[in-house]
């Protein structure tokens, strides 16, 4: 008696847990969209002991773009910065020194210098040698620059450096990363997903 009830209850789980899966596939853009809050609470709940990052902010008009990561800055101060945007990550244009480069990577570039091309920028700088030459987190009129990037399929986030911007900013990059593997555009479009 027990040992047939226990293997019914143990089926109308199992049918349970799989009606869940069909179901969490089904509706996977908006579960993958729960699971990168989540991934961001947790990470979030992790650095709650560290002390915040001291912020150094650069303003300037951009007076080039390398590629779709890196780009030239001229602050009020003259000397120019060059900057790699860390929120997101570009694919290597193809160029002489890069002759195996992605096709993308030139379009990246050209959506990055319609974007920020001789706009006033400001910069979160996370580091900057005696070179000038630093990588850090690039708004324009306070929105995030990787955002439209990244939706475009152009860019994808860098998990890695998205970890000190503010939760909404985290939030709104992995979405536009989830959209653009969703509706395949730009770099998702020949991934399976």
């Amino acid at each position: 008696m027990f040992y047939t009830i226990r293997r019914l209850i143990i089926l109308l789980l199992l049918a349970l847990l799989a009606y869940a899966g069909w179901w969490a596939y089904q509706e996977r853009a908006r579960v993958l969209t729960l699971l990168d809050a989540g991934w961001i609470l947790y990470h979030e709940a992790q650095g709650l002991n560290e002390p915040p990052r001291p912020r150094t902010l650069l303003s300037g008009q951009v007076t080039k773009v390398i590629d779709g990561n890196w780009f030239s800055v001229r602050p009020t101060n003259g000397l120019v910065y060059v900057f790699k945007q860390a929120a997101a990550e570009a694919p290597a244009a193809k160029s002489p020194l890069n002759p195996r480069g992605d096709p993308l990577g030139l379009e990246s570039a050209t959506n990055l210098s319609r974007l920020i091309l001789s706009n006033e920028v400001v910069i979160d700088v996370l580091h900057c040698d005696e070179r000038r030459y630093g990588q850090g987190y690039v708004y324009l009129n306070g929105t995030n620059v990787g955002v439209p990037l990244v939706e475009a399929g152009l860019a994808k986030v860098s998990r890695a450096h998205i970890k000190p911007l503010p939760f909404r900013e985290q939030f709104a990059l992995l979405s536009a990363e989830r959209k653009a593997r969703v509706n395949k555009a730009g770099m998702w479009q020949h991934t399976e997903d």
